[in-house]
């Protein structure tokens, strides 16, 4: 093959033949890429322009030249970069050197003008191309297109993200709902844990067992949400932060859940059959020693919230800094002055226990009202 054959000398070529078209194109190339970039570069050759891709960019594929291909990897919204020596003068006559390497068994499959490589990508359908020059003894011209996103596929998206949030406040409200089934009746504590009152023990059991289920199918619709959340930020680095502390914030949500339920059942249980003397005891003495689980799931669930916030003020989300202003840590601590307030009652009782799905409702929402307005 002649490129085989061509490889040893062909450094010579870029570096001393060509040199002024090459740092032309270096130089063109270079500005095109950018520090998050994924890159796939195409008929790389020696690595003229690896070197330079590879200095600003995230990541890079060497490989050969397959529009197809290009087409299907770059995702949308990214760019297709494709330099291409013009081997035609602007006459239409082929060059003195793309003859001579032709001869040598290069095998030219196409030979371009500007003018003709520009009519190439329009008449492939790519309008949108741009084709900046780097000129030189055989001139390189750069075709630059951006892939764009279909109508059908960006109202697909954007339905998929709205239907993610309505899954996010149907998730808090079986949450929210497996609080409030927990709570009614006399709100007087009977012991140390404010909780732990007169009317829960008098809950019958199957209230506790829905509040329970209710966490299985409230996790999996409020996780549905927050991933789609991610969607909203700009950067794919910050994606990937948001998406590894939603990991690590998910399973600590339904173990803290999980872990109140099941001290409220069982105090209920030992108060209505018999064991109304050890109850307050054995639950106080079990949450006290399992209290521990309190702050390292709170410190494991919060980091996720504290970075969209920080991303929402710094201006890295899709939506606008002052929206901050409606974050579910902003929105829970409104909530938590306002059940300061009430007086003590079931109401007020089961208004705190819920205060974190109340306040993702009104945080989901605002996203989808506002994401309706725009």
């Amino acid at each position: 093959m002649f490129w085989d054959r061509a490889a040893g000398v062909y450094d010579l070529f870029v570096n001393v033949v060509n040199r002024q078209t090459h740092l032309a194109l270096r130089r063109i190339v270079a500005e095109l890429i950018g520090p998050n970039d994924r890159v796939l570069e195409c008929a790389c050759g020696t690595g003229l322009l690896t070197q330079v891709i590879a200095d600003k960019c995230k990541a890079l594929t060497a490989t050969d030249f397959a529009p197809k291909m290009l087409n299907r990897v770059c995702r949308d919204g990214g760019q297709l970069i494709i330099p291409t020596y013009m081997n035609k003068e602007k006459t239409g006559k082929t060059s003195s050197f793309a003859s001579a390497v032709g001869r040598a068994g290069a095998n030219f499959k196409r030979q371009f003008t500007v003018g003709s490589y520009r009519r190439f990508f329009l008449d492939a359908g790519y309008n949108d191309v741009r084709i900046t020059l780097a000129d030189g003894r055989i001139p390189c011209a750069v075709a630059v297109m951006t892939k764009n996103v279909t109508e059908e596929k960006v109202s697909t998206l954007i339905k998929n993200q709205k239907a993610a949030l309505v899954c996010g406040i149907l998730g808090c409200l079986c949450y929210g709902g497996g609080d409030w089934l927990m709570m009614y009746g006399d709100p007087t504590p009977i012991g140390t844990l404010s909780w732990l009152t007169a009317g829960t023990a008098a809950i019958p059991q199957w209230r506790y067992n829905l509040a329970m289920a209710l966490a299985f199918p409230g996790i999996i619709l409020y996780g549905i949400a927050l991933f789609a959340v991610q969607g909203y930020i700009q950067a794919e680095k910050h994606q990937r932060a948001y998406h590894v502390l939603n990991i690590f914030g998910l399973t600590p949500w339904i173990a803290l859940h999980l872990f109140y339920v099941m001290i409220l059942t069982l105090f209920s249980w030992m108060r209505q059959n018999g064991f109304a003397a050890e109850a307050l005891p054995v639950c106080e003495g079990l949450f006290a020693q399992l209290s521990w689980l309190v702050p390292v799931s709170e410190g494991l669930m919060l980091p996720v919230f504290l970075y969209w916030f920080f991303l929402q003020v710094t201006g890295k989300t899709v939506f606008p800094p002052w929206m901050a202003l409606t974050h579910v840590l902003v929105i829970y601590a409104i909530l938590k002055g306002v059940s300061l307030l009430l007086p003590l009652s079931a109401f007020r009782l089961g208004f705190t226990n819920g205060l974190m799905s109340e306040s993702m409702i009104i945080w989901f929402g605002s996203m989808l009202i506002y994401k309706k307005q725009h």
